[in-house]
């Protein structure tokens, strides 16, 4: 125990003033002329004993009196420790006190059922009560009393530092720099109110301390340093960042740098196992967003910090109780690239938090090369019954440029402005060319149709320049002007034909091979060996499904499918298509399934197979679009999710949906160079004027960038003059990191361990808990509240102690 005014200890001599004023003042026994001398004398013993006792207990109740009052004016403090009682603890006491009642109330019915006179009756309660508390009080300290010492004893002799207010301390600074941290409320952001109460804290702390400053960002360091002052810029210079590193991973290596300089201390010390020159804490600034931590924690960060329990840890909550947010989140775009003149399907989530306004409008802007914006249409207005609500749009993709840069915003301000845009990029091709390749041009006319097929309405461009080529005419055609070749339901191709259509795909041309339909095809023309050097399988038989027809199947996540997984009531449709028929085949080794049939015996029916700078795609069953057909192949032609499958395909072919130009920030992005480049370095525009540069290795096919955590749009390019690299992406923040949804304290008491952290809320409350780990707790409160109880108690014993009792009769005798 500790004293704050240990000089006032000598009024503890006060406590002999009653004593002397007991002696002095002691009553004198009067004497009382009476007639009933017998039974007068017989009470005077009585009461001479009961006054004796009074005035002891009062004489003990008054010096008590004095010894407390001097006592909390010295403001001694305890050691840290949990003084309250425990739950069981309190059940004894419960049943010692329980106890000690029902025993008293039996005695004293038994006392009151003997024949004596109404003074020893009085005597013998008197001493029966005396006796019940002399016993009770020895069952508590025995049962209660020792067990809850020795408890305390056990917590504060538990190895922890030795802290006082002058000890020095190692403390680490961690501060949440996640983009929730820049919520502002009354007019300064969660971060700024973090560092404000940092620096306000570090000039208080003791001389001789030493401070570490980190953020959340992934590999930020972990130094100790002396000069506060350094600290203080450090925390100054602290910027809210995308793509954080939890903060349950930042302390466990706080502790680790925390162990490692406390074992250097000991070093220097000459000490080894024990000892410390400095109180060590950890303080974590955080507005608790659960979008902070990584749930749940397997790290064993609990054990860990049960095991350096002299690590005291401080959760400064910065947070706002009721948060008003408007949130953009998923944007989605079914392709990443698209051809000029259509239209891009553009889908976005708005969330709301609980206090936030109920509706809002989305906005669409695309930006030219100087980075003006130009509104697309009218504003989507959304209604946000529910906490979120999807919203679709249609983005017309004009001609003129390579890329497309946009933002998507919500009309409405609110006190997080970050989630408030989203950005996105778009590779812009001209039409791509295909050629149409069959026996009859009525097997293609479906096909054609589907890759034809208008968005604008009739005046506007086909989504691709196709042309028809009968196959007995392809080898006077030159196939390398064309983007894709689609060779449908022919039944004898010629070997030059496929000696011609390997050189297309060797040197980067895309091939599909559609087999089905009236006209079947010769197995012996398709399974010769220049047809095995460009396609994806050999035919074997034709196969009818009885009964009950099949269906279609994806097999991996294939960017062929993306728009099917964008439009979640199309992938539906396509994947209940009945199948009748198909074609068995025998896969070549280095084929890839893309799509298969439903049912036991599953066989391919879209394959994939890379050749040379090429790719090679061959369909199993027909695309005939007449009711004889349907009936005898499939319905496929039939349903609008077709038009989706077949542009799917030629935009996989023709590499726009090869490159990704979307991501999330801190995701590894890699950007394909050109494989004739001349260029030895790259430049990076990021967002804002930053950019910077890198160096090509001989030989090196592609860019891989890691530090993509700005969200905004990106460009990067050759700047040679004979350079001819160029692209652009967009990146956007995960969807979570402004999600105010706070972390509970059940979460964090599984993550960190019960009572092994304390969560303040202020600076005060900040100082008060750190006074306590330090210092100890201050018992004046509670020595204040003994100190009425005790003044109370002397009042109301004197009263009844100097009340003289009347004695039966004398008021008559008198």
């Amino acid at each position: 125990m500790t004293f704050i005014n240990l000089s006032l200890l000598a009024g503890l001599g006060l406590a002999a003033i009653p004593v002397v004023l007991h002696l002095i003042m002691r009553s004198r026994p009067k004497r009382i002329e009476f007639p009933a001398l017998r039974l007068l004398e017989a009470y005077r013993v009585a009461n001479a004993r009961q006054m004796k006792l009074r005035h002891l207990l009062l004489l003990l109740l008054r010096m008590t009196l004095l010894m407390v009052t001097v006592l909390a004016l010295t403001r001694p403090s305890l050691p840290p420790a949990r003084y309250g009682l425990a739950w069981y603890e309190w059940l004894l006491l419960s049943g010692v006190t329980t106890a000690s009642v029902i025993c008293y109330r039996w005695f004293a019915r038994r006392v009151a059922t003997q024949e004596a006179a109404d003074f020893l009756l009085r005597e013998r309660i008197a001493r029966l009560r005396t006796i019940t508390v002399v016993f009770g009080l020895l069952a508590i300290l025995l049962i209660v009393a020792v067990p809850w010492g020795v408890r305390v004893r056990g917590e504060i002799q538990s190895p922890r530092n030795d802290l006082a207010a002058d000890i020095p301390v190692a403390a680490a600074f961690v501060f949440d720099t996640s983009i929730s941290m820049s919520y502002r409320y009354e007019n300064v952001t969660r971060l700024e109110r973090a560092q404000q109460i940092a620096k306000d804290h570090l000039q208080n702390m003791p001389s001789g301390s030493r401070v570490a400053v980190t953020s959340a960002l992934p590999g930020d360091d972990i130094v100790f340093q002396a000069d506060l002052a350094g600290a203080q810029s450090r925390i100054e210079t602290l910027r809210t960042k995308s793509a954080i590193e939890p903060l349950n991973r930042i302390l466990l290596r706080i502790i680790e740098a925390q162990r490692d300089d406390q074992q250097l201390v000991r070093n220097d010390l000459g000490t080894s196992g024990a000892g410390d020159a400095f109180s060590r804490e950890v303080f974590i600034f955080t507005d608790f967003s659960k979008s902070a931590w990584l749930l749940p924690d397997e790290s064993g960060l609990r054990d860990l910090l049960m095991q350096h329990n002299w690590l005291h840890v401080f959760l400064v909550d910065v947070s706002v109780p009721r948060p008003i947010n408007l949130s953009l989140r998923n944007l989605k775009l079914s392709s990443d690239s698209i051809v000029a003149g259509r239209n891009i399907d553009l889908s976005i989530d708005v969330v709301r938090t609980e206090a936030a306004q109920t509706s809002a409008n989305v906005e669409v802007f695309l930006l030219t090369e100087n980075g003006e914006e130009s509104r697309q249409a009218s504003p989507v207005h959304v209604s946000l019954d529910s906490k979120s609500a999807r919203a679709r749009m249609l983005v017309p993709v004009g001609s003129g440029s390579e890329f497309l840069r946009g933002i998507v915003r919500i009309s409405s301000l609110d006190p997080l402005k970050a989630d408030d845009t989203l950005y996105f990029s778009l590779g812009v091709q001209p039409r791509p060319k295909v050629m149409l390749v069959a026996d009859r041009i009525e097997d293609t006319l479906h096909l054609l149709a589907a890759l034809e097929s208008h968005e604008g309405g009739p005046s506007s461009q086909p989504n691709y320049d196709c042309r028809f080529v009968p196959l007995s005419q392809l080898h006077s055609q030159a196939v390398r002007s064309f983007d894709v070749v689609c060779l449908v339901n022919c039944q004898r191709p010629k070997r030059d034909i496929w000696e011609s259509l390997h050189r297309f795909v060797d040197q980067g041309g895309a091939l599909l091979t559609v087999v089905g339909g009236a006209r079947r095809a010769v197995p012996h023309a398709w399974n010769v060996e220049e047809s095995e050097s460009v396609l994806p399988a050999q035919l074997l038989v034709t196969h009818r499904y009885q009964g009950q027809p099949q269906s279609l199947k994806f097999e991996t996540g294939h960017p062929l499918m993306r728009a099917f997984d964008y439009d979640g009531e199309a992938r539906a449709e396509l994947l209940g298509i009945a199948i009748r028929r198909c074609w068995k085949v025998d896969r070549s080794v280095d084929a890839a399934v893309i799509m298969s049939y439903t049912g036991p015996n599953s066989s391919p029916a879209l394959l994939e197979r890379r050749v040379g700078n090429g790719r090679s795609l061959m369909l199993t069953t027909a695309v005939d679009y007449t009711p004889e057909h349907t009936q005898q192949w499939n319905e496929l032609p039939a349903s609008y999710t077709f038009i989706m499958l077949a542009d799917g395909i030629i935009q996989y072919l023709t590499g726009a949906t090869q490159q990704r130009r979307n991501f999330e920030s801190g995701a590894l992005i890699e950007l394909q160079l050109p494989a004739d480049r001349q260029f030895e370095s790259y430049v990076l525009r990021r967002p804002g004027p930053r950019q910077t540069s890198d160096l090509l290795e001989p030989g090196q096919h592609s860019v891989l960038i890691d530090d993509a955590d700005e969200p905004g749009h990106y460009r990067a390019w050759s700047p040679q003059e004979f350079g001819n690299f160029r692209s652009e992406f967009a990146v956007n923040m995960d969807n979570n990191e402004t999600d105010l949804t706070p972390v509970s304290p059940a979460e964090l008491e599984v993550m960190l361990g019960k009572d092994r952290f304390s969560v303040v809320q202020n600076p005060s409350e900040l100082e008060e808990v750190l006074r306590i780990g330090r210092l100890g707790i201050e018992v004046f409160p509670i020595l204040l509240g003994l100190l009425v109880i005790l003044f109370c108690g002397e009042h109301l014993m004197a009263n009844y102690f100097y009340d003289q009792d009347v004695i039966p009769g004398a008021a008559d005798q008198g």
